[in-house]
């Protein structure tokens, strides 16, 4: 999924990728967005379990 989001973000960088009622994102925001939330990951221990409360919407 992330190669093709990716590549789709190559071809149309000014594409909204994802809308709620109240935002937008673009692709490159909708990956910077990724790219944060995989750093903030990456301080977990390995084997570690988390838990991860989305709400409605994009962020």
């Amino acid at each position: 999924m992330e190669k093709i989001i990716y590549e789709h973000s190559k071809r149309a960088p000014n594409s909204i990728a994802v809308e709620d009622e109240n935002l937008s994102l673009s692709y490159p925001e909708l990956l910077a967005e990724a790219a944060h939330l995989a750093r903030t990951l990456g301080e977990v221990v390995s084997g570690e379990l988390i838990g991860i409360l989305l709400g409605p919407g994009i962020h």
